[in-house]
Parts: structure tokens; sequence; C-alpha cells
């Protein structure tokens, strides 16, 4: 089982803490893309992650809450020319410890063209997660390049489509990031999707807030960059609440005092972090 979990997002990928933030002025940032995401040949980046699934069990009638810590090397090995485009080859393998032997190969292709944008190719799918020239709220279609709606993937045998409402943006900069012993300057945090807490009234008609922590279906994706260093952190969640199905009846008690993260049928939290650069 092990195993599996170490390749949990790999095989996902090939599929397919802070201080307080700075807002800058809303002028156009001159083009930074090389310095936010430098990428050359040689290249070493290790993170830690952090893999959560979540599954119903019948059998059990109990929620499966399923956690993998390893490690992640990516290597950026070698170019090669595909689609008429020059590309870098990053060779991506997973440890049970920083410093230990690394398996598990498998590859992320990526480019930056024209100096205008990042592209990432992992299998057949192709992301745009940096664009040049923006302002502070821009938005942009980083699923541009393949049919998101189409796109599913099986978490412990439930389907999921993980992109379906991407859109992102350039949400803010932030003045100081700490990542364990590492600071970093001016990083940006790049939104693909947020739940947003909903503004409602209960029985007696007085207001109430509904975080999305305590709502049925929850997605929030991120991504951190840094000069000089590139991705330094990332976060994906998707996750449907077992208050959600047709048993809720059994449940309503729970679902009372519980957020989704105790008590999601479905779905995985990915986290990872940047701890070395060479």
């Amino acid at each position: 089982m092990d195993y599996f979990y170490r390749l949990f997002y790999t095989a996902l990928v090939s599929l397919i803490f802070f201080s307080c933030g700075k807002n800058e002025d809303l002028a156009i940032l001159d083009n930074k893309i090389q310095q936010y995401y430098p990428l050359e040949l040689g290249q070493q980046r290790y993170y830690a992650v952090d893999s959560i699934t979540y599954d119903f069990d019948g059998n059990t009638s109990s929620i499966r809450i399923d956690t993998h810590q390893y490690f992640q090397k990516e290597l950026v090995n070698t170019v090669i020319q595909f689609t008429n485009a020059i590309w870098y080859v990053v060779e991506i393998s997973t440890s049970e410890s920083l410093d230990g032997d690394y398996l598990d190969h498998s590859i992320v292709l990526e480019r930056i063209e024209d100096n205008q944008r990042l592209l990432v190719k992992k299998g057949n799918l192709t992301f745009i997660p940096l664009v040049s020239y923006i302002s502070l709220y821009d938005e942009w279609d980083g699923t541009a390049m393949f049919n998101k709606s189409a796109v599913e993937i099986f978490i412990e045998g439930e389907k999921i489509k993980p992109y379906e409402n991407w859109n992102y943006q350039f949400i803010e900069i932030l003045e100081t990031v700490k990542i364990d012993q590492n600071t970093y300057n001016n990083v940006w945090r790049i939104n693909q999707i947020d739940t947003s807490s909903i503004n409602t009234t209960d029985n007696g008609g007085n207001p109430i807030q509904v975080k999305p922590e305590q709502q049925l279906f929850y997605n929030l994706a991120n991504e951190w960059y840094a000069p000089g260093r590139g991705l330094i952190k990332k976060e994906e969640i998707q996750l449907i609440s077992i208050c959600a199905s047709s048993s809720v009846n059994e449940y309503i008690d729970f679902c009372d005092t519980t957020t989704i993260f105790e008590n999601a049928e479905q779905g995985y939290i990915y986290r990872k972090k940047l701890l070395k650069f060479e």
C-alpha cells in the first residue's frame, strides 16, 4: 500500500504558515516569467509531499482517510523536440526520505514559450501555470489547451473531474513567505479555484456564514512562485461531503458537528513544499 500512495499523485500528474500579503500597485509588471520560473538543464528540485485520500467504506459504513508522506525529486534531465518545439524533460521520482533512493520515475515536459507563458505537459494535458506581462488580479485560462470538462481521474475507485471549474488568477504578491528553514520574498500566489463562503440565514432569520469547510463540496487550488526558485508550494483540495449523499439522514448529527475534512466521502488533498533547490 505504501508503494501505491507514493505513486498516487505521480500517477495523477502523469494522467493528466505565511506572512501577511502585500498587494502592490496594479501597474503592469515587467516580464518576470524567467525569474519566477528558472528552467535549465541539471536543475534539481526537492519537495516534501502530503497526499490524503478519502473513501466511504460501504462494508463498515465508515469513512476511510488514508495519509501518505513522501519526498519528490524533479530533475531537469534533457531537452527534446516535440510538436516542433524544444521542451525540457523533467524526471520525477519519489523517496521515503529526503536523502534516500529516489525511484518510480515518470516525466513531465516544461517550456517557456516565446518568453510569454510557461507550459507544463503532464501526460496528454498541457497546463499554462504562468503568463508574462500580467497585473494583479488578471485572469487567464490555464487549461485552454485541453477540454477540462472531459478529464476524469479515479481516487479510491471514485470518479472525479478535478479541473472542471478552474480559472487561473494572479491573486496577490506576498512580501515574505517562510517554508521550514527557508524564507522567500516577493512571492506570487496563483489561484485556480476557491470555494467561497455562503452568506445565508438560519431558521430564525438570523444571518449566518457557511464557511467552505462546512459546505458539501470543497474545491481549492493554489500555487506559490518565488524569484529564482519557481514553484515553492502547491495545494490542491477536491472533497465531497458524505452529507451530500442520499444517506444523509444517517449522518445528520455527524454532519452538524464536523467539517468536510472529517466527513468527506470521496476526494483528495495534495500538498507539496520546496525543501531544496540545486
